[in-house]
């Protein structure tokens, strides 16, 4: 009786250690066919070595471009960015800093808007400036861009995004 007890507990502890090892020869297989710097949409595409099952996708262009983007590597930076906002007026506070970001992407889609929470304030902040002149620049096109929310427009010190 002992003896088949031992021999059950060994098994399944073996059992996730093999199955690890196959999982790993699986990704290894797939890493060895797939080239590197492909996008998502490509790696999804390969037949499966395995099942010679393939995904066929049908997108717009700009997904792509977006996946693209998105998986830029970014590295960040002491830089500058441009306040619009900043209130500590609560859930009321919260509710037109995210309105105030729905209309800035609206204009321009483009724009760079972080909406932050720093206690007890909501603020928002658009760009990613290197230096204080560029941040000067910046400012003045968001003020003609946006003259509504020129009176609380300030350059402020930040930790900026740049995309490698």
């Amino acid at each position: 009786m002992m003896k088949r007890l031992f021999f059950l507990i060994m098994l399944s502890a073996c059992i996730p250690v093999l199955a690890d090892a196959q999982a790993t020869d699986t990704i290894t297989a797939a890493k060895a066919t797939t080239p590197a710097r492909i996008s998502y949409i490509e790696r999804l595409s390969y037949k499966d070595r395995f099942t010679d099952a393939m995904v066929t996708l049908h997108h717009s262009d700009a997904i792509e471009r977006l996946l693209r983007l998105s998986s830029a590597e970014t590295r960040t930076a002491r830089g500058f960015r441009i306040q619009l906002y900043s209130s500590n007026r609560g859930a009321k506070a919260r509710e037109e800093a995210f309105e105030i970001e729905k209309t800035l992407l609206e204009k321009q889609p483009n724009l760079e808007v972080y909406v932050s929470y720093e206690a007890p304030f909501w603020k928002v902040r658009v760009g990613n400036c290197v230096d204080h002149s560029a941040a000067q620049e910046f400012r003045q096109w968001v003020i003609g861009e946006f003259p509504d929310y020129a009176p609380e427009t300030y350059i402020v010190p930040s930790e900026i995004q740049i995309k490698e």
